[in-house]
């Protein structure tokens, strides 16, 4: 929340296009992670 506050108070683009990858990268994983856990193919 700060990030995006700051961000726009210095008026920049609120991501790169490498930080657009890396979220990207980081939602997908999250997504099959969750995916997985609630179809039992991994375990905690």
């Amino acid at each position: 929340m700060l990030l995006v506050l700051t961000r726009r108070e210095q008026r920049r683009r609120l991501f790169s296009p490498a930080e657009l990858v890396l979220l990207a990268a980081s939602l997908a994983g999250a997504t099959a992670g969750i995916v997985a856990l609630a179809t039992h193919r991994i375990t905690i």
